[in-house]
Parts: C-alpha cells; sequence; structure tokens
C-alpha cells in the first residue's frame, strides 16, 4: 500500500515538473497571462483560465491603444494595490519569445 502512494506521489511530482515549463513559461501571450494571474497568487485561476484574445474593440477600452492586445479568462481574480476584481489582461511583448501580462481595467 505504501508503494502504491508513493508511486502516485512520484507520478504527480512528474506531471508537474513536465508542466510547469509548457504552461508558465511566457514563450507565447497565453503563457504570459497565465503567469501573471499565478504571480497574483491566483494558482486555481491560473490552472483553469483558458486565455482568449479580445476582441479590438475590448483592447481600445482596456488599453486606450490598439497596439496592446487584450486577452480574457474565465475565472475573476483579483489584482492590483485595491485588490480589484478583474477577468481581462493586457500583453506586451517583451522580445522575440517573450511576453508580459498586466490585469487590466477599463479606461475611462
Amino acid at each position: 500500500m505504501k508503494k502504491r502512494w508513493l508511486k502516485i506521489g512520484m507520478s504527480v511530482i512528474t506531471i508537474w515538473l513536465v508542466s510547469t515549463p509548457i504552461f508558465l513559461i511566457p514563450y507565447t501571450p497565453q503563457n504570459a497571462v497565465r503567469s501573471s494571474i499565478l504571480e497574483n497568487g491566483h494558482p486555481i485561476a491560473s490552472m483553469f483560465s483558458f486565455p482568449k484574445r479580445s476582441d479590438k474593440d475590448t483592447s481600445i477600452v482596456y488599453s486606450g491603444k490598439r497596439n496592446l492586445t487584450c486577452y480574457g479568462v474565465k475565472m475573476m481574480f483579483s489584482a492590483g494595490i485595491g485588490r480589484t476584481d478583474t477577468n481581462i489582461l493586457r500583453v506586451k511583448k517583451m522580445g522575440t519569445l517573450s511576453y508580459k501580462a498586466y490585469p487590466a481595467y477599463p479606461i475611462g
């Protein structure tokens, strides 16, 4: 019985170690969104966020510029100084294969 639990534990650790680079290294905008949610202290929301690119109108409302792309997520999370709930993040391209996501709030 003890060996069975040890095998299950090792399997969970192996899956976690393999999936972490795939889902959290910000080489895609979706991974940057997941990473930002995790940095704000919401690991469950980060796993079940399912980021999806928002349309241009939503991006303009939340960023004020057309060059910042916004991504919407399925789960609300709290972020920022006042810990205000949001489900939209702005994504900025930092380098060739590097992105950074920031929680976004409506401007105006």
